[in-house]
């Protein structure tokens, strides 16, 4: 048994002491989330179903919008600061730490150059019945990533403008 596996099983063990019933596919450890590409690409699509919106035959969302959104929606901790911040944001402008995300960045260029959307001056064209919205549909019909979209849906009701997310 690897020292991996030893870990797994331990989990399971003290997870099932406590009524938790556990499947742990032990052939490999699940890569962290927040480098993981697919996981990005999924909440890269959440982000622009409910961020964006329609024109015609795309779904449309400002490039700073959906950085912004997919970063918050990674993680959640910080949505309590970002709603407080929300107050302040007629006097000034979000931190723009979240415009140099790498994996985020490599997850928009990804998708750009393998056609799932098509960027033009600081928006991101997404047809409405091309893959990257077939993925929305499919986890929110699964209530997958429960968090991200939960998250995603409370910033859709802030009033996020280009000016609070400042210039970059």
């Amino acid at each position: 048994m690897t020292n991996a596996t030893d870990t797994f099983e331990g989990l399971r063990s003290l997870l099932s002491e406590a009524g938790v019933s556990v499947r742990f596919g032990s052939e490999r450890p699940a890569p962290a989330s927040l480098t993981d590409p697919a996981y990005h690409v999924c909440v890269f699509a959440v982000a622009v179903s409910i961020l964006g919106r329609r024109e015609n035959v795309h779904q449309v969302i400002d490039e700073r919008l959906l950085r912004f959104g997919q970063f918050i929606a990674t993680r959640p901790v910080l949505l309590a600061d970002v709603q407080n911040a929300a107050k302040r944001w007629p006097r000034g402008a979000m931190p723009s730490g979240y415009a140099t995300e790498p994996t985020i960045l490599a997850t928009l260029q990804y998708l750009a150059a393998s056609g799932g959307v098509t960027r033009r001056e600081g928006l991101l064209w997404a047809p409405i019945t091309g893959p990257l919205m077939a993925l929305a549909s499919q986890i929110r019909v699964a209530e997958m990533f429960a968090t991200e979209v939960n998250v995603l849906e409370t910033l859709a009701d802030l009033s996020i403008t280009k000016k609070s997310l400042g210039e970059w």
